[in-house]
């Protein structure tokens, strides 16, 4: 499995042959022009994981581009008639032979005056869980966390607790577009991830990595 980074919850993951483009965002900017995609996944519809016109342009620019999402940003795409699938919790799908599993229905809390909606996340091919912008912990095992780092819904207690709750093999952080030292925190997570056995990869805009 490769994953490309672009920026806070944007990347491609390649397996298989198989390419997908994960919270496609213009907080993120270079996905715009990708080509070569076999499908988009989209968590939610907060404008940091989805850029609708953009989605709406890339979708037109591929032959076959699925694209599979939550309610919230399913109803955006709906609006530019856009063809999706809507997914919820316990949902499983194929694409290109790779199997995607979905798991998860809300947003992570910010305040209790606040309703922060819908959220999915996608456990790719058996590997790679990418839980959006929740502490959902899927009830099979992780090999590779998206672990968010930051954001108006956590604070770095949380983001230890959810790394130790789903104990992956290894991990990436995602969703750091807010931290001000994100070198900080990469140091920290990667020092406390080592101690549970945990091989932390501070993966930044404009890289990739090879997991084996």
């Amino acid at each position: 499995m490769k994953i490309q980074r672009f920026a806070h919850a944007c990347f491609v993951v390649e397996e298989n042959g198989v390419r997908f483009l994960l919270d496609p965002t213009k907080m993120a900017p270079g996905w715009e022009g990708l080509t070569d995609l076999d499908a988009v996944l989209i968590s939610h519809s907060h404008y940091d994981h989805i850029d609708p016109e953009t989605v709406q342009a890339l979708h037109a620019s591929h032959g076959t581009l699925a694209i599979y999402t939550d309610d919230s940003a399913g109803a955006e795409l709906a609006l530019l008639g856009v063809p999706h699938h809507v997914v919820h919790d316990g949902d499983t799908f194929e694409v290109g032979g790779v199997t995607v599993q979905v798991y998860g229905t809300k947003h992570a809390p910010i305040h209790h005056s606040w309703d922060t909606g819908s959220n999915v996340g996608f456990l790719i091919a058996n590997r790679l869980w990418f839980p959006g912008d929740s502490f959902e912990v899927p009830p099979v095992p992780v090999e590779i966390l998206a672990l968010p780092t930051s954001g108006p819904w956590t604070k770095l207690g949380d983001v230890l607790t959810y790394l130790e709750s789903v104990k992956p093999k290894q991990a990436i952080p995602v969703h750091d577009a807010l931290d001000g030292l994100p070198d900080m925190t990469n140091e920290r997570l990667t020092s406390i991830a080592a101690k549970h056995g945990i091989d932390f990869i501070p993966l930044v805009a404009g890289q990739s990595h090879d997991f084996s």
